[in-house]
């Protein structure tokens, strides 16, 4: 099955991207010109997705080896809209003073 994935850049420098990911034509690279917050960012990257299937993570999430795996098998043999998996977080999701949800 083709895969892809979406790079959103929540206001961070495109120019710190490793070069393998920066070149892969598998990876679409989405830059927000400033931070909006990880469920705006994590929205705006939906917005470009082209597979059947998705699965999102932070930069700082990590996932067991098979976890896309397994998450597609039990999607793709059940009748489920969706499904879920672990993963570690390694930092907690934090408010940032002086974002507010309109964007002010």
């Amino acid at each position: 099955m083709p895969w892809e994935a979406v790079l959103v850049l929540d206001g961070a420098d495109s120019t710190l991207l490793p070069a393998p990911l920066a070149a892969d034509p598998r990876i679409h690279v989405v830059e927000l010109p400033r931070p909006v917050g990880a469920a705006a960012a994590r929205n705006l990257g939906l917005r470009t997705v082209r597979t059947p299937f998705v699965c999102y993570s932070d930069d700082d999430d990590l996932l067991p080896a098979d976890s896309l795996a397994v998450r597609h098998q039990r999607i793709t043999e059940t009748d489920l809209g969706w499904v879920a998996g672990w993963s570690a977080d390694l930092h907690p999701d934090a408010f940032r003073p002086g974002v507010l949800l309109n964007g002010h």
